[in-house]
């Protein structure tokens, strides 16, 4: 199937419409290690960010309890609808707005930092230099931004046929597979400089889920003090990103590919 930008705009309303498919979005399931990996990489309190194709906007709870001011933008209507009434009045929530074009509705300049969560997979090849630079712009020089999209991905096992209209396409509408060297390449191709590139698990970076006390077992117990006595270290003694000790702890290679760059500023 030929993805045009009509095409994607009316999947992505759907998408966003259907309850069903609530469960799939990517910032719901791990959208709390997200915020965890990031919270490890860059100062969030106070800052200014956008999340760029927010969505219905699950990922805004964790940067907002992170601290964040946010924003979010996307191109679906619906979800700009939905990510605007989820926050309502919260502190730190400055709203949603929609992108039009690829033009995110903000001025020069405006952010700390964007988050592009599970994004550049679904963008075709010709616009892709185009996002990276609206997301540059958008961007205090020495500002920051992270992008995740899947590792490697074999895009021809997740294809479904249409029989109504004889045409193949992916069944999350993915139109590309990133690897490190080819994600790495296209941010500075758009002159951001690639902080760190790496395959991980960022589920990794959730807190083991609760349970009653008659479910703990030694294993359970140790996953969490560990975690804990390494998040206190790094308060106590921190070191650079990404050589933390909860990062280490949790870091291992995994099914999502993400990146942090950097806005040059002035010299």
């Amino acid at each position: 199937m030929e993805w045009t930008a009509e095409r994607i705009a009316a999947f992505w309303e759907h998408w966003s419409s259907s309850p069903a498919a609530e469960g799939e979005y990517f910032t719901l399931q791990v959208g709390a290690g997200v915020g965890v990996f990031l919270s490890q990489a860059v100062p969030l309190r106070g800052a200014r960010v956008l999340d760029f194709g927010c969505g219905p906007g699950f990922l805004i709870r964790h940067l907002l309890d992170a601290g964040a001011r946010v924003a979010g933008a996307d191109a679906s209507p619906h979800s700009v609808r939905l990510a605007a009434e989820r926050y309502g009045d919260r502190p730190g929530w400055e709203g949603a707005l929609e992108i039009h074009g690829g033009r995110a509705p903000f001025g020069d300049r405006s952010f700390d930092g964007v988050c592009c969560i599970e994004t550049l997979e679904h963008v075709p090849v010709e616009f892709l230099p185009g996002l990276v630079a609206e997301i540059s712009r958008v961007l205090v020089p020495g500002g920051w931004a992270l992008f995740t999209t899947p590792n490697e991905e074999d895009l021809s096992r997740s294809m479904v046929f249409c029989p109504a209209c004889g045409e193949e396409f992916h069944k999350v509408q993915h139109l590309t597979s990133w690897a490190a060297g080819s994600l790495s390449s296209l941010l500075s191709s758009g002159g951001l400089e690639v902080r760190f590139c790496r395959a991980l698990d960022l589920g990794k970076f959730q807190q083991p889920p609760r349970r009653p006390p008659r479910h703990w077992s030694p294993a359970h117990l140790y996953r969490r003090a560990e975690r804990a006595t390494a998040r206190l270290a790094d308060r106590l003694r921190p070191r650079p990103f990404p050589e933390g000790r909860f990062f280490a702890l949790c870091g291992g290679t995994g099914p999502h590919l993400v990146a942090l760059a950097a806005k040059p500023a002035p010299r």
